[in-house]
């Protein structure tokens, strides 16, 4: 029997504006995909990414070119070979897992064999705005043990204060959305040291980290290597010998590649 698809879009308004250095978001704009079998049905979602030419539209007609081969029973092996990595790849993944967990009477875990998904601590994030606005938001959410700040190339030690002072014993996650120079970076090292900082996300353009991987290494004691991926970006993962991460965020199907080694 040939499976029946739906692609839909959804907009969820934000509680409140949630700007980073590119630009700012009101909703989050998500693209839905239900994969049924004749008995069961499959859901899967993304949220396209503008930083990667994608948008709503683009991304549902990505999905529309492979549906004859969905409808007639194309496996998450087969989409990866029809589609690259990117949002619409994702909706299609999670739904097909979550067909197959629910044709099963199985989790996902148990398809594949591995232990229960243990608890893990995650970040909750302050969006930029005002070193003041920031830091009231902050201390709302003082008690989280991992803070994500925004920040931008304008004031990123008073943003990064004002979120410490708020939250003095969360461990602080800096995104600046490749929004600095390489000048600002060189110049924090020391503060976000001093801070607590446990890891600096994106702060540069990949393609200047992939250009002067030497002047990156020069201007800061950092350790970095290369890494790859099969993505759109190339990036830069480094350890710093304090162990604060340094990471320009590869993009393989909405995960985060992280070299410790």
């Amino acid at each position: 029997m040939a499976r029946n698809i739906i692609i839909q879009s959804e907009s969820w308004p934000l509680e409140r504006p949630f700007r980073i250095s590119r630009g700012v978001k009101t909703a989050a704009d998500v693209v839905v995909v239900e994969i049924n079998d004749g008995i069961h049905t499959g859901r899967g979602e993304c949220v396209p990414y503008p930083r990667y030419g994608e948008s709503v539209d683009s991304v549902a007609e990505q999905i529309r070119s492979v549906l004859p081969a969905l409808e007639q029973g194309a496996s998450r092996i087969d989409c990866r070979r029809l589609l690259s990595a990117g949002a619409a790849l994702n909706a299609i993944d999670s739904a097909l897992w979550d067909l197959e967990a629910r044709a099963s009477g199985q989790a996902v875990d148990q398809i594949l064999n591995l232990a229960r998904p243990a608890k893990l601590i995650t970040a909750l994030t302050v969006g930029l705005d005002t070193p003041e606005q920031m830091g009231l938001v902050a201390a709302q959410m003082s008690a989280a043990p991992v803070i994500k700040v925004k920040v931008d190339g304008q004031s990123p030690d008073r943003q990064l204060q004002a979120v410490h002072d708020a939250a003095p014993n969360a461990k602080l996650i800096v995104d600046a959305n490749e929004g600095w120079s390489i000048e600002i970076l060189s110049e924090l090292n020391s503060f976000l040291k001093k801070i607590g900082a446990v890891l600096i996300e994106q702060p540069l353009q990949a393609l200047f980290l992939v250009v002067h991987q030497q002047r990156v290494e020069k201007s800061t004691d950092l350790e970095a290597a290369r890494a790859n991926c099969q993505s759109r970006d190339l990036g830069i993962i480094a350890l710093c010998r304090q162990r604060c991460l340094l990471t320009n965020r590869l993009r393989a199907e909405k995960s985060v590649f992280l070299h410790l080694g």
